[in-house]
């Protein structure tokens, strides 16, 4: 019976595609985080923006 060898080339592609899902899911996080920061923030009446970030008119 024949056994299969995985391809390098094929793991290296899987190890790619899971570093950019893995980025993508931190700056989504991170994104969130930053929302829930300033609704908290406005919530408690701070009316400055701390961070220094022009906030758009949709947000």
């Amino acid at each position: 019976m024949r056994q299969l060898i995985p391809s390098p080339v094929r793991a290296q592609s899987r190890r790619t595609s899971n570093n950019i899902l893995g980025l993508m899911m931190g700056l989504m996080l991170l994104t969130s985080a930053c929302e829930e920061a300033q609704a908290l923030n406005s919530l408690a009446g701070g009316g400055e923006n701390v961070i220094g970030v022009a906030s758009s008119p949709e947000a």
